[in-house]
């Protein structure tokens, strides 16, 4: 068994990626890298004789990588308040996967525990928690087990490991996660 980390940044090697690092550190892992996947945007057709359509090949081939992993950590720099825009879209996307019947999506995310790693600036403790509750929000619709998170502060690359405290709250979840994957 394996965690799978989806990072939502931009760039490789940000803050949130360094705590997603700590928090798998030592563990078996699969990470995806949302900025070199080149996912697209959601279009909705729910409601549309058309419907979706087939699932994007390159959201295809990230999901047959991590859908089995029971743990799920997801990485994300807080953009103005939330998520990245590249996290945001891979979330997204879940509105078009949970209708293709052939992947079962719902009932393989049941159950599945879902951990956070956050970092920015502008006092990000306080201003990302909306951020953290939208994330609690998302993984209980999908019946998936909110671990935990971590928020951390920085702005330029390293930044997080400044932040005593996050890094200690990304070793406890480093500990959490080692012990749904014995």
């Amino acid at each position: 068994m394996k965690a799978a980390v989806i990072q939502g940044s931009a760039r490789n090697g940000g803050n949130s990626d360094l705590l997603a690092r700590i928090v798998v550190e030592g563990l078996p892992h699969e990470a995806v890298h949302l900025a070199s996947a080149h996912l697209p945007h959601v279009n909705d057709r729910r409601h549309t004789d058309l419907g979706f359509g087939p699932v994007d090949p390159g959201y295809s081939a990230i999901m047959q990588r991590i859908l089995d992993c029971p743990v799920w950590v997801f990485a994300s720099p807080v953009y103005w308040y939330g998520f990245s825009g590249l996290m945001k879209d891979f979330i997204d996307l879940w509105s078009h996967i949970m209708r293709a019947p052939e992947w079962q999506f719902t009932e393989r995310m049941a159950g599945k525990h879902a951990f956070l790693a956050v970092a920015g600036g502008d006092n990000p403790r306080l201003k990302a928690m909306g951020l953290v509750q939208q994330f609690y929000w998302t993984a209980d619709f999908m019946k998936m087990r909110f671990g935990g998170y971590v928020i951390g502060e920085g702005n330029r690359p390293g930044d997080v490991l400044k932040d005593r405290s996050a890094v200690e709250e990304a070793r406890i979840l480093n500990r959490q996660v080692a012990a749904l994957l014995a």
